[in-house]
This record gives structure tokens, C-alpha cells and sequence, in this order.
């Protein structure tokens, strides 16, 4: 027996009310009256009354038959599901909910997957990056971009952070106190001024109290 790939919530639909009308037999291969057995045609009728569609919980269950299924297939050659019945589990809900988080957890993974030529739209870039990231970090691009932001880090906390980092730094601790303050960069005012305290912020790399 062969069941076709996924195409939408309906071969779910299918897949899962044909393995009910085989555990609905008391002379199929199934224990009636198992715990397990019970817990599936259970799980199936909340499936019926909620429906199928935009339903999680059966696309779970549904993913899961499916690589009982593959290792039916593996272990047997062929399969016949009113002959070779799925070993259902004592907890179908906690295996459903670990299946969701698989499967959750793998989407998140792959988004988080990102290519040079997303990054670096420009060759010319792009090459100097790849150039930087073998040489580096062995072609990690992950490592090649948390060493670029250490970096900044670093430079944003130390000594050699420039005018223009140190200004956004004390932008940052002003917004964190719900300061309000207004930008003056221009020749003759301060970097910033705070209204309310009438306190104008001068931004240095050096000091010379002379």
C-alpha cells in the first residue's frame, strides 16, 4: 500500500479517518479496548466536531502517521495497514505537542538561515566579505557576523568610541530615563540640550580642565 504525499489538510483529513475506520473494528488489528487504542478514536472525534481544516493538532497527528508509515515501509517493504498496525503511543497529546515543537522549532532554524547575496547586495562587497569571512572564520558567516558586532560593541563602550558613538550612547541613557532632549549639532551649541533641566551635554574624547 502507498499513501501520497501531503498536499493540503485534506489527505490529512484522509489518511487519519482511514486508519480510524481500521481501529473502529473489533476484528481488525487492533485492540478495541487498549488505552492507546482509545486515545486515537477519541482524539479523532474532537478532530470531527472542530473539523479538519486550520487544524494543528491534526497535522501533527497526520505528520506523525506518516513516519510510522516510513518505517513500516522500511522495516517491512510494503504495508498493509489492515494487517500491520501503528504502535500508538500511551500519550498521543504529548506526542503531538512534541511534534509541533520539532517542527516549530526547525522553521524557526531555517529563517534564521541567511545567504551572503541577501547581505551584500553589491559584488564588489559582497566578494571583500567573503574574502574576510574565509580568511577569519574559516567561511562562517554566522562567526564572521558576531565578530562585526563585538567589534562595534567594543568600540561603542571604549576609549576609542568616536564623537558621533559617544553622542548616541548618551541618547541611549537619556531615552532609558524617559529624558527628553533635543539634538544641536551645529557650531557655537551643545551636542544635546535637556529642556527641562535647562543642562546643555558637550560630547568629548579628550578633557583638558585647563
Amino acid at each position: 500500500m502507498y499513501h501520497r504525499r501531503r498536499r493540503d489538510w485534506r489527505d490529512d483529513r484522509d489518511l487519519i479517518e482511514e486508519i480510524a475506520g481500521i481501529v473502529n473494528k473489533l476484528d481488525g488489528p487492533y485492540d478495541y479496548y487498549e488505552p492507546s487504542t482509545l486515545a486515537y478514536r477519541e482524539k479523532i472525534k474532537a478532530f470531527r466536531e472542530k473539523g479538519y481544516d486550520m487544524n494543528k493538532e491534526a497535522y501533527f497527528l497526520a505528520m506523525w502517521v506518516r513516519e510510522q508509515l516510513s518505517e513500516l515501509a522500511r522495516q517491512q517493504g510494503s504495508y498493509d495497514l489492515r494487517v500491520h498496525p501503528l504502535a500508538f503511543p500511551d500519550d498521543l497529546d504529548q506526542v503531538i505537542a512534541g511534534i509541533e515543537r520539532k517542527t516549530t522549532r526547525n522553521e524557526i532554524e531555517k529563517k534564521e538561515e541567511i545567504s551572503l547575496s541577501s547581505l551584500f547586495p553589491d559584488s564588489q562587497l559582497r566578494n571583500f566579505a567573503r574574502e574576510r569571512m574565509d580568511v577569519l572564520h574559516r567561511g562562517d558567516l554566522h562567526s564572521y557576523l558576531a565578530s562585526l558586532v563585538a567589534k562595534e560593541r567594543d568600540s561603542l563602550v571604549g576609549n576609542s568610541a568616536s564623537i558621533m558613538d559617544l553622542i548616541h550612547i548618551c541618547e541611549h541613557k537619556l531615552s532609558l530615563r524617559n529624558i527628553d532632549f533635543l539634538k544641536r549639532f551645529e557650531v557655537g551649541e551643545t551636542d544635546l540640550w535637556v529642556p527641562e533641566w535647562a543642562l546643555g551635554i558637550e560630547v568629548r574624547t579628550t578633557w583638558d580642565p585647563d
